[in-house]
């Protein structure tokens, strides 16, 4: 029963990912779009690094592969929210943030407890789609009232 709760749960954040990653492209600003572009590569990198763990039987791989996506993520949600005239990605990268830290917590403290673990690690990607649900319909709904502001400072 819970296997099949947390399926659920990663198809529907797959799934509102996706249509939230299509809006911002079409529609969204640069900021948008690039946001969209890094959730994106988040999704397409881990998914090699699951596929090379389990060509090679490797199971070590996975965490390292997780600890890589997330610091290019945040990386990535870093340099936006540096030039981004929005404060959304401010947002998302702490949030990544969050996500990276509970690397390091694993690292210092191998006996923490499943769940703060689970919830260092979960919680702040459904806080990730939060912020930039927000921001995007933020962005979509000025655009629709006024004339759109500048998406960036330098992009």
């Amino acid at each position: 029963m819970l296997s099949s709760v947390s399926s659920a749960r990663v198809d529907f954040q797959a799934l509102l990912a996706v249509i939230l990653c299509v809006l911002a492209i079409f529609r969204g600003g640069s900021p948008e779009r690039l946001v969209a572009a890094t959730i994106a590569g988040m999704w397409l990198i881990d998914k090699l690094f699951h596929a090379l763990a389990q060509a090679a039987n490797h199971a070590a791989l996975v965490p390292t592969g997780h600890l890589l996506v997330d610091v290019l993520a945040l990386s990535g949600f870093v340099g936006i929210a540096l030039y981004a005239n929005r404060v959304y990605p401010l947002w998302i990268a702490g949030f990544q943030l969050i996500s990276l830290v509970a690397h390091i917590v694993r690292l210092l403290n191998p006996a923490i407890g499943h769940i703060a673990l689970t919830i260092l690690m979960i919680v702040p990607s459904y806080l990730e789609i939060l912020a930039f649900a927000i921001g995007t319909w933020h962005h979509l709904r000025r655009s629709r009232l006024t004339t759109p502001a500048p998406s960036s400072k330098d992009f």
